[in-house]
């Protein structure tokens, strides 16, 4: 039996009018076509723009830290929030300062916390210039965990307001992971890890229409049809034509006429692409009969 076709061209410029968004998509065929039993494709010719930012607003543009005022034995949490953009080190501890000194009042509130890069160790360095006040960054499994039991503490109306399954902080660029632990709830500085503002390393293509449930993803999806590894800097264009016969999924007894793709990141995140659309191919073939 012959294919009804060979070949897909997807581009998601021309996705139906009730799609806004390039990772998030519907195509409309001209006509339905319908696959033989041993019908089967693969993603090819892949090209997405690199259009997201090293902070993404929703995504990893929050830090929440919790203080510790000795002299009253006070605790208050602390969310700050800096804008959407691309940052290298020195922007990055500037950023995190002026949304800081905004929470509190201003940088002779009395806190002593303050912010800076150390290009030395291409990090950053969090100080305590209060004697009063401990601190500890705050780890998404600290704040999956109801922030140690301190949760209903806040300042300026932060705290209880957190979406605690999506914290979208920034601990993937501080490379923050500590578990249940009192490193930081000390006078002496944080220091992070080596600053990461490649927020997003691999993506992923999936399709309800041709995933069959044959890929399984660490997250538990079973509709992914491409693995894309992010290849290109902002602003540059991510070209994908790395394909083998073991790419073939099958798509057998399959009616298309309507195609819906999402493009997610590996904590299962819409991939921001700001206006920007992608486009790759389906090509399909005929697996042999054993």
């Amino acid at each position: 039996m012959s294919l009804p076709v060979k070949k897909i061209y997807v581009d998601s410029l021309h996705r139906t009018n009730d799609q806004s968004s390039a990772s998030n998509f519907k195509v409309e065929l001209p006509y339905s076509i319908s696959m033989p039993h041993n019908a089967i494709f693969l993603i090819d010719e892949i090209c997405i723009p690199h259009a997201w930012y090293s902070v993404e607003e929703g995504i990893n543009d929050k830090l929440y830290l919790h203080l510790l005022n000795q002299s009253s034995g006070s605790r208050y949490n602390f969310r700050l929030i800096i804008p959407s953009g691309n940052y290298n080190g020195p922007l990055f501890a500037t950023a995190l300062q002026t949304a800081f000194d905004v929470l509190v009042g201003g940088p002779g509130s009395g806190w002593g916390i303050t912010f800076n890069y150390d290009s030395n160790t291409f990090s950053l360095r969090i100080d305590v210039n209060n004697s009063n006040n401990k601190f500890w960054v705050l780890s998404d499994v600290e704040i999956a965990n109801k922030l140690r039991g301190y949760w209903d503490i806040a300042i300026n109306g932060y705290g209880g307001n957190i979406d605690q399954s999506n914290p979208a902080s920034m601990n993937d660029i501080l490379r923050n992971y500590e578990i249940e632990t009192k490193k930081y709830e000390q006078s002496t500085p944080f220091r992070s890890g080596f600053l990461n503002f490649q927020g997003i390393n691999n993506m992923y293509l999936s399709s309800p229409n041709l995933g069959t449930f044959t890929t399984i993803g660490t997250r538990g999806e079973a509709t992914i049809i491409k693995k894309v590894p992010v290849s290109s800097d902002f602003g540059y264009m991510i070209i994908d034509r790395s394909v083998s016969v073991h790419d073939y999924l099958e798509c057998g007894k399959c009616t298309l006429k309507t195609l819906e793709f999402h493009l997610r990141d590996s904590k299962g995140r819409y991939v921001p692409m700001h206006g920007s659309n992608i486009s790759f191919s389906i090509v399909f073939a005929i697996k042999a009969e054993d």
